[in-house]
């Protein structure tokens, strides 16, 4: 049997339980996304409080998912998908979840990259694919590979790439071995345009600063480095791309805000003659760019 209800009143209901842990304006978008994904129902019929009719299975659906959301799972993996410059991605527990961030740091490849006919280009620490699909979307004609560590954040980026039909290779490598860019089977690595990473960053110490949805399900091994030693990835790859850059080729990297100068530093004492620090849209230190040579 099914129910009928007006919009308006299931979302002030939805609203309403949200609001134990999300802000009003948090409350009403993570609604919005529920109806939307849930009932297949636009926030333009929403707000015109149109009547519809669902399941009591939709019904139990929606609950759940709520239940989920008052436990601080993020909404993301609670709906089994994020947006990711303009596509939309599955994203589990295995994988962290995009940010708008990164979104950013995406931009600044793709303006680089952007008089190349057919760049090559290498994801390290690839999660859910998001930066190589990204990339391999803008660019049709690029040679886009990607590694992780991680099997199951590989099955999760290789799906994506199914349903996207975007052909991305995905290779299991550590960031912190000899080849962490993937071995070729005995065959000699490519050179690479542009070296891409979003490596773990996270001190240990900032743990007290984070919020209990990214601590209590986001992927420790993709969030957090030791504080003696928190520019290992960085230090890893750099030193393994040196060799693997085309002369125009640039290494890419997503920071932790309080880390630049280090970074850059870092990058300095391996011989990277051309390194830029920039801000994301928050004011915040968080995408390094580094060369060895520039023409």
């Amino acid at each position: 049997m099914t129910n009928v209800e007006m919009l308006q009143s299931l979302f002030r209901n939805i609203v309403g339980q949200l609001n134990a842990v999300y802000d009003q304006h948090e409350s009403r978008a993570v609604a919005f996304m529920l109806m939307e994904s849930l009932l297949q129902v636009s926030q333009v019929d929403i707000l015109a409080d149109k009547d519809t009719t669902f399941s009591p299975q939709q019904r139990n659906q929606l609950q759940g998912m709520l239940d989920r959301l008052l436990l601080h799972e993020p909404v993301q993996y609670v709906l089994g998908e994020a947006d990711f410059c303009g596509l939309t991605l599955k994203v589990a527990p295995g994988v962290l979840i995009p940010r708008p961030e990164t979104e950013e740091l995406v931009e600044w490849v793709c303006d680089d990259l952007k008089n190349l006919p057919s760049p090559s280009i290498v994801d390290v620490c690839t999660g859910s694919g998001c930066i190589a699909l990204a990339l391999a979307h803008r660019f049709p004609d690029a040679r886009v590979r990607a590694t992780d560590l991680s099997q199951e954040a590989l099955a999760i980026a290789e799906a994506n790439a199914r349903r996207l039909s975007l052909p991305v290779s995905f290779i299991h490598a550590d960031a912190l071995g000899d080849c962490p860019f993937g071995a070729e089977g005995g065959q000699p690595l490519p050179l690479f345009d542009a070296v891409v990473s979003n490596p773990p960053y996270v001190r240990q110490s900032e743990r007290q600063d984070m919020d209990a949805n990214v601590l209590d399900f986001e992927p420790e091994e993709a969030l957090f480095v030791a504080d003696d030693t928190p520019l290992i990835f960085y230090e890893a790859i750099a030193r393994a791309a040196r060799a693997r850059l085309t002369p125009r080729g640039a290494l890419y990297f997503e920071i932790n805000s309080v880390l630049g100068s280090s970074v850059l530093a870092m990058l300095s004492s391996l011989g990277y003659a051309h390194a830029e620090l920039r801000q994301d849209a928050y004011g915040n230190d968080r995408m390094v760019k580094a060369a060895p040579s520039f023409p």
